[in-house]
């Protein structure tokens, strides 16, 4: 091995008038630094990212020195824009159009990375003109790049063009990450990138098994003005439109997680992707992920009550779809705490069956709010004379006997049981029947806990004897018995 390392040729470094000439495009200055005699062998310009087998400065300049970071002349002029610099390095010595530095970068990467395309047409017209350079525009850095991706990823849209015009296949190749230049295109919300993007042979890959439409019905969460939000947003659709048309089974593609756009949107809640989606194929809304959620379980998880309509309108028998669980998005809802799915619900007749639905363990939606501590949708779903507070789980235990169990579970603060128990008892619920003796054998109660119950429940039917005194005595209180400082109230008036 070490005798293969000494018979390797030593790398010429180039020289700082050199470098500094063809950075600046001073042409004349770098014609008088190069050796006369540039066709000199041809020495190895490829070397690995450890490997800096570099010679000391020469004072004769060659062509073929590179830079501490094994760039080139042509990588040069490629990165600081200077055309002049490129045709003459080109017509001296075409051969370096194929060199890469210590990141495996052609020149052709760093004039996509730049944006010059005036320098990155010298280098392709060569490449078209002298022909055994076409390899050149898939050639990968070392994390799987072609100059393509690098142009998309910065946002260049006539580089991207430019290459895409020399060679299409290019949209083809994916870099280690997983992601096709058309991903990369939808994440930079660029329709202009994605039409040009949209070849036949063009892949739409992205990581984790993605594809470029999983990306375009997604909005960036992190976006603060809303100008900017509402461009995003027009783009986004605009894209999943050029998508659908390019690739229309592009809908049913899942990832990794088996999620599909349309589970994506359900989650982001954007109501009019989602109503792109499912115009073009709404049987995707029948298609569940990994866990047996299906799109309208989802938008419940995220209280995307919008997104609900209109799943419901393409498709009205979603509310019939349950999970692995065997839960309606109602159950889902309620455990996610969505209270504007839960009043949906409550509001429309047609979906009252879902009210008293039990899941596979026998679990309606009251069961799972007790469960949760949720006071506030306990309190609408009780309020509703459709509900059924009576119906016991597969344990035989009612939403009520589930409410005992709140005081052992420290993240529910006392108030939120005590409104949720008395939120049950007025609503007419009751325990599961059970033997007395059993009861006091089994209790599931310490006895702190018991305490502040049974504190508790004299409390509250103290609380009751009050309210009902103070509404038998207002009905004897004759009205005018009370005078007001408020001149638009008169003598008479009953004040209640």
């Amino acid at each position: 091995m070490e005798m293969e390392m000494e018979m390797r040729p030593q790398r010429r470094h180039m020289g700082a008038s050199l470098l500094l000439a063809a950075r600046s495009g001073d042409l004349k200055t770098l014609e008088s630094l190069l050796s006369p005699d540039y066709n000199q062998i041809n020495i190895d310009v490829v070397q690995t990212p450890h490997q800096h087998n570099l010679s000391a400065p020469h004072e004769t300049e060659t062509i073929f020195g590179v830079t501490a970071g094994g760039n080139t002349l042509l990588h040069i002029a490629a990165q600081y824009g200077q055309p002049r610099i490129a045709e003459e390095v080109c017509r001296r010595e075409c051969s370096l159009i194929s060199a890469v530095n210590v990141r495996l970068e052609s020149s052709l990467h760093l004039c996509a990375k730049s944006g010059h395309l005036k320098a990155s047409e010298v280098i392709i017209n060569y490449i078209v003109r002298k022909g055994g350079f076409e390899d050149v525009l898939r050639v990968k850095n070392m994390n799987g790049d072609t100059a393509l991706h690098e142009a998309v990823r910065a946002g260049h849209v006539h580089m991207v063009k430019k290459l895409i015009s020399v060679d299409a296949v290019s949209a083809s190749i994916v870099n280690n990450a997983g992601m096709s230049p058309l991903y990369l295109a939808v994440m930079r919300n660029s329709p202009a990138m994605v039409e040009a993007l949209l070849q036949p042979s063009s892949s739409y890959a992205g990581p984790g098994g993605q594809t470029a439409l999983h990306a375009a019905v997604v909005r960036s969460p992190d976006e603060q003005l809303l100008r900017l939000l509402i461009s995003i947003m027009r783009n986004n659709v605009e894209i999943t439109a050029m998508l659908l048309k390019w690739k229309p089974r592009l809908g049913r593609v899942s990832d990794d997680s088996a999620n599909i756009p349309l589970h994506y949107v359900a989650a982001s809640g954007d109501v009019r992707i989602a109503r792109l989606l499912l115009e073009h194929d709404a049987s995707t809304n029948f298609i569940p992920d990994k866990n047996g959620l299906f799109p309208i379980h989802i938008a419940a998880c995220t209280d995307n009550v919008q997104v609900i309509i209109e799943l419901l309108k393409h498709c009205p028998d979603s509310d019939e779809l349950v999970d692995g669980k065997g839960r309606s998005f109602l159950h889902v809802a309620v455990v996610n705490h969505s209270q504007r799915v839960v009043r949906y619900v409550l509001e429309r007749p047609n979906l009252e069956k879902l009210l008293n639905d039990q899941d596979y363990e026998g679990n309606t939606p009251l069961h799972l709010a007790v469960t949760m501590g949720g006071k506030e949708i306990v309190y609408d779903l009780i309020k509703d004379d459709r509900l059924d507070s009576r119906v016991m789980n597969n344990e035989g235990l009612t939403p009520l006997d589930l409410s005992k169990k709140l005081n052992n579970h420290i993240g529910f603060p006392l108030n939120a049981t005590s409104l949720i128990l008395r939120c049950l008892v007025d609503s007419g619920a009751i325990f599961s029947p059970e033997r007395s003796d059993l009861q006091k054998r089994n209790r599931t109660l310490d006895l702190e806990s018991e305490k502040i119950y049974i504190s508790l429940s004299q409390s509250l039917a103290i609380v009751s004897m009050l309210i009902a005194t103070v509404t038998f005595v207002a009905c004897f209180i004759v009205p005018g018995g009370y005078w007001s400082s408020n001149d638009r109230l008169q003598v008479g008036t009953a004040i209640l």
